[in-house]
């Protein structure tokens, strides 16, 4: 079995990428989520590069170290989802706590993301307060 990685990054990469068929694939081979529900948040907002840092022009991969060196001739790999992506995410079954995935949401800036957040985390204290739960997502 081939090593697999378990903070989540391969299902932020296939929705950052629009690669939703994959979702249910990796849920299927049970690839784990990540820790503490912070796969979302990332797809909202993340600032940490998937790849190694490199520098703009050439294919050769930099530590960090290396990249603070070089400055503005880094070039960050930065990985987040439309909300199509968000939602895959969340319908394939990623963990979701909305206070910190709205955090981010709000970080980023983008309007029509914290929107679909802020709807999403409204309709969820609903479902809670009701005491019924959707089967798609599970709340943390």
């Amino acid at each position: 079995m081939a090593p697999t990685q378990t903070n989540g990054r391969p299902y932020l990469a296939a929705a950052a990428n629009g690669n939703f068929s994959a979702l249910p694939e990796l849920v299927r081979l049970g690839c784990p989520w990540g820790g503490k529900a912070h796969t979302l948040p990332m797809a909202v907002n993340d600032d940490t590069p998937l790849l190694p840092w490199r520098p703009r022009g050439t294919g050769t991969p930099l530590g960090r170290d290396d990249c603070r060196l070089h400055g503005r001739d880094c070039a960050w790999q930065r990985h987040v989802c439309t909300v199509e992506g968000l939602a895959a995410l969340v319908a394939a079954g990623c963990p979701v706590k909305w206070s910190v995935a709205l955090a981010a949401g709000r970080w980023r800036g983008e309007t029509a993301v914290t929107v679909w957040l802020e709807a999403k985390a409204d309709a969820e204290e609903a479902r809670r307060r009701r005491g019924s739960g959707s089967p798609g997502q599970r709340a943390v």
